[in-house]
């Protein structure tokens, strides 16, 4: 299935006919290229298709291919979307379509090579028009008012269709691409969901690279501690930008305004904002991430750079520098030479060794095991083996930046832990709908279509909620005579949100842990997710997540996360000098006496 990019719809003008000579380097394939090979073109406008490809010759042998297509009614809205094929089975840029803007009735020249996608300016692309932008955000309207569980656990329904219109009124001219994503994660954050947002990951190709693959990005990694915002790595031309220094103000904006502008872009659950806060730190190692989507797009950089407001901790010194704005993609290749080459995969994010002979360190940096090589669950076990082989006395568990996935991690895990039983806290899982609306339908997919049709698991129940008959009961996870017998602590931090925030509440409910760090996100009074729709919304093209299921704990219960037993508050030390001291907390635990 291709990824299609933004459907700029714009009104049709007629055009005459227009010929374009297409052109495909070969080189980055050598491999995969034969005397034999067949060498294809397809698109989205006729005579291009899809489903058929327009075969492309090399006759003077130089390695790029060539054809030339007459489009007799020119080309609609001046956007074309193509891509090449090889053996019609061997697609090039992974799902991502490429784009030719035609322009007065021309389009540039150019040479395209295999599996290498130009870099578009937003600003050539054609303007989705007001008209288009007010349809979609009744489409998104319809689509939270009448799928979404969690609408109304922080906004009441006399608050909906107000916000909506202040958005509509907002809109008084055509808006590019990237003006589009923004009012959109406005509205997705305004419901207060983790789970709710213009999902990076879902965005087809063109909306990705204009909206997150652009060389706008802060040349840094960041933490942030107490709202104030502090260099971790350095990725900018000035060496002496060293770890810990506090970035006051960029491009003249003090950080404190910064923040207020970008927190109301960021999932999260409820009005509690220390998941806001923890996503908006930079690491520069994510695929994507949201200080890297969200910033530019409110603050962009002035002639490419952008010119920060610093303060060196250690001296007191306050000066300023102007540093490059960069690609992601060129970050990570600074980092990658100043600092080591990052995690490879998933895989590298699960670690165990022994701190000492009796403390074993067990880190589980995600959950989302269905994209892991690593047999999680051996790993499980022969970590548990090794400490029982040990006679190790105490388990450290950390899962700081694991936001979650798979709640059987934690299922597993918690077997391994001391033998009594374990109860798993009651809640009612419910939906909005029993079938998605007929007029929604066209725009909604998911990697699961039950989303579709629900009403054989559902019953009504009050205020318009439908209830999932099989998910509503207490479980209680049976007693392992072979569990590890020691003291377990469980180190959380605000990224834990989803799964991760299940696994916090699970082990200090059932006392399995003493917790230690900071309050997790999520939130005390239900999470939405499970199953994910995916909203394409019919003229931007932007995607946006819809949750299906609804948690709801069946007693009253506070907004903010899991406060731990034992509260590690981040301070300037962890920055300027490398210290965990979340984790030197735990050692000094260990010593005390029972």
């Amino acid at each position: 299935m291709l990824l299609l990019a933004c459907c700029f719809s714009l009104c049709a003008v007629a055009q005459q006919s227009l010929q374009l000579t297409f052109q495909i380097d070969l080189a980055p394939a050598a491999k995969q290229i034969s005397s034999k090979t067949n060498v294809g073109l397809r698109g989205g406008q006729f005579p291009l298709s899809w489903e058929k490809s327009l075969d492309l010759t090399d006759n003077d042998g130089d390695g790029i291919y060539t054809t030339t297509v007459t489009f007799e009614n020119g080309i609609k809205d001046g956007v074309l979307e193509y891509k090449f094929i090889l053996d019609d089975k061997t697609w090039e840029l992974d799902g991502q379509n490429r784009l030719l803007l035609v322009k007065n009735g021309a389009a540039a020249d150019r040479v395209d090579r295999w599996n290498e996608l130009p870099r578009y300016n937003p600003e050539d692309l054609p303007k989705i028009s007001v008209q288009q932008m007010r349809a979609d955000l009744r489409v998104l309207q319809n689509a939270f008012t009448s799928m979404h569980p969690g609408l109304y656990r922080y906004r009441q329904p006399a608050e909906i269709a107000p916000f909506f219109a202040q958005l509509e009124s907002a809109i008084q001219s055509p808006v590019t691409c990237l003006e589009a994503y923004r009012l959109f994660s406005e509205a997705a954050g305004w419901v207060q969901c983790g789970h709710t947002y213009a999902n990076f990951f879902n965005q087809s190709g063109l909306i990705q690279q204009l909206v997150f693959d652009q060389p706008d990005k802060l040349p840094f990694c960041t933490r942030i501690i107490a709202r104030r915002l502090f260099i971790e790595k350095n990725a900018s031309e000035h060496s002496e930008l060293t770890r810990g220094l506090e970035i006051r103000s960029i491009n003249g904006v003090p950080f404190a305004e910064i923040l207020n502008r970008l927190l109301p872009l960021v999932k999260a659950d409820g009005p509690n904002n220390v998941k806001r806060l923890d996503d908006l730190q930079l690491t520069g190692l994510n695929t994507f991430e949201s200080f890297d989507a969200y910033f530019p797009l409110v603050f962009p950089p002035e002639n490419s750079r952008y010119t920060i407001d610093l303060t060196d901790l250690r001296t007191g010194q306050q000066f300023s520098k102007t540093v490059k704005a960069v690609s992601r993609q060129d970050r990570l290749a600074i980092l990658t030479e100043r600092y080591g080459p990052p995690p490879s995969s998933l895989d590298d994010l699960w670690e165990f060794k022994f701190l000492h002979d009796s403390i074993g360190y067990l880190r589980l940096g995600t959950f989302v095991t269905y994209q892991m090589a690593l047999d999680w669950r051996a790993f499980l076990k022969n970590a548990f083996d090794s400490m029982k082989k040990r006679r190790a006395s105490q388990l450290i568990i950390d899962i700081r930046g694991n936001e979650g996935g798979m709640d059987e991690v934690s299922i597993e895990l918690a077997k391994y832990l001391p033998g009594r039983p374990i109860v798993r806290e009651a809640r009612e899982i419910r939906t909005r709908y029993q079938k998605v609306p007929a007029d929604l339908e066209p725009y909604l997919t998911s990697w699961d279509n039950r989303f579709k049709d629900l009403s054989k698991e559902t019953t009504a129940v009050a205020d318009g909620y439908f209830r999932v008959e099989e998910a509503n009961a207490e479980t209680q996870i049976p007693v392992n005579k072979n569990a590890f017998p020691g003291k377990v602590y469980l180190l959380t931090d605000a990224s834990n949100s989803s799964a991760t925030f299940y696994l916090a509440q699970l082990l200090q409910k059932n006392k399995l842990a003493t917790l230690v760090g900071q309050p997790t996100g999520g939130s005390q009074r239900g999470i939405n997710g499970g199953l994910i729709a995916f909203l394409r919304l019919p003229n931007s093209g932007i995607e946006v997540d819809i949750p299906v299921f609804g948690s709801f704990p069946l007693e009253e219960k506070p907004a903010g996360g899991i406060v731990p037993d034992v509260v590690v508050e981040p301070n300037l030390d962890d920055v300027v000098s490398g210290i965990d001291t979340t984790l030197e907390k735990v050692f000094w635990l260990i010593q005390q006496p029972d």
